[in-house]
């Protein structure tokens, strides 16, 4: 859960990636903008990691791998860019944890090659929270327990919308639905009392968040968990 995946940008990814040198390394380091200076403005940050490590060597000098390199390059120099990211993973990490997960992991920006399609993904970071507070979880029905999961993954879309100001097509959270569908049809399976079906969960889920983030406590709790978690998504 909780992967803000980054559109491509094709035209300008192909006018990158004739600059793009091959990579020889697991992991990619961004430099600064070499004109930062001069237009006095300051750099994201020094070095920004790209795991490249799910790609294998031989396709690391496929054309259309370093379009997406050069794409992601261009993202990760962009600070709106950067800040919508940790908008998105900070909202879905405030309400996993109203899910009943807990003990947070980071993983940062990634490129990953899918061998059935022979394409690449583009991922700007993710949370998970691979354990579960059972206490909580035991004051929950299933029902109110998968509409929390729904939640839980829906949030760093609205977020990116409602916080960050992106157009829904543009929110990161195609990789979201696919996951809650899948998680929701097991807890459906394991429940069949829960008849409700996941567009009417998912729906919902985003009416009550899109609401719950004009609140001024809440919104201001999620911005302060963005501000934290930023150098855990973006290490240097």
């Amino acid at each position: 859960m909780g992967q803000a995946k980054i559109k491509g940008n094709r035209q300008r990814a192909e006018t990158e990636k004739r600059k793009a040198d091959a990579p020889n390394q697991p992991a990619i380091l961004i430099p600064p903008s070499e004109t930062a200076e001069e237009e006095n403005t300051p750099a994201v940050q020094k070095t920004i990691i790209i795991d490249i490590s799910q790609v294998p060597k031989e396709r690391q000098t496929d054309p259309l791998f370093l379009c997406c390199l050069a794409d992601v390059r261009a993202k990760l120099n962009d600070l709106e860019e950067i800040r919508a990211i940790c908008i998105h993973e900070a909202a879905h990490l405030f309400y996993m944890t109203k899910a009943g997960m807990k003990d947070p992991e980071f993983s940062g920006p990634r490129i990953t090659y899918n061998k059935q399609t022979g394409l690449y993904d583009r991922y700007g970071a993710s949370v998970r929270c691979p354990n579960r507070d059972e206490a909580l979880l035991s004051t929950m029905t299933v029902g109110e327990w998968a509409f929390r999961i729904a939640k839980a993954h829906a949030a760093g879309g609205v977020a990116a919308q409602v916080l960050a100001g992106r157009p829904k097509t543009d929110s990161g959270d195609s990789e979201d639905r696919t996951n809650f569908n899948t998680a929701y049809k097991m807890i459906c399976d394991r429940c069949p009392t829960q008849t409700t079906t996941s567009d009417e969960m998912w729906n919902e889920a985003q009416r009550i968040l899109a609401i719950e983030l004009q609140e001024a406590p809440r919104r201001e709790l999620i911005l302060s968990i963005t501000d934290a978690i930023k150098p855990d998504l973006f290490k240097s």
